[in-house]
């Protein structure tokens, strides 16, 4: 885990994900023990490893916008984010769950995506998820506008390049 935390769920050094993301450093691998966590996560990190032990949901109540799309330029919520320059970013074992936000997000304003692996002109995008279970991401207006669960985005323009790795990943209940 982060250098100098605790890594065993007996005595985690983190209450959320995003605490121990934002701790972690390029070669970290972070357990994350069985609960549901209330929150987005955003993934700046290269050669990162996220592991469960046990069930672990990250659930959040508050939808919050933390991307764009590269090709429309529309608000995303992103429930994981892995931003331009994060490279090797595995992901395991988590179920991602929108359920407690989706009827909050406007699919005609903005989009609804459980993992977002995304690269840009500054940087390119990688990483491996395999295990997970994405569901719960019909926004409302999906009519107009999307919820879905896995979206890997490089752009239509540029030298912009996403790799992500997917093995027995379950998604269901998404807008389009």
């Amino acid at each position: 885990g982060p250098q100098g935390f605790d890594t065993s769920c007996s005595s985690p050094g983190f209450t959320s994900i995003q605490g121990a993301v934002n701790a972690a450093r390029t070669g970290s691998t972070i357990v994350v023990c069985a609960g549901t966590y209330a929150e987005q996560v955003t993934i700046e990190t290269s050669n990162l490893t996220i592991v469960t032990s046990g069930s672990a949901t990250l659930q959040p109540t508050t939808p919050s916008v933390n991307a764009a799309d590269t090709d429309t330029s529309q608000p995303i919520v992103a429930l994981i984010l892995v931003t331009p320059g994060a490279r090797n970013v595995k992901i395991s074992g988590l179920t991602v769950d929108g359920s407690l936000i989706e009827s909050s997000v406007n699919g005609c304003s903005d989009d609804l995506v459980g993992v977002l692996y995304q690269a840009s002109t500054s940087g390119n995008v990688s990483g491996t998820l395999k295990g997970l279970t994405v569901e719960n991401l019909t926004p409302t207006n999906s009519g107009c506008g999307s919820g879905l669960g896995i979206l890997v985005q490089a752009g239509t323009s540029g030298s912009a390049s996403a790799t992500v790795v997917m093995q027995a990943n379950k998604v269901n209940g998404y807008g389009k």
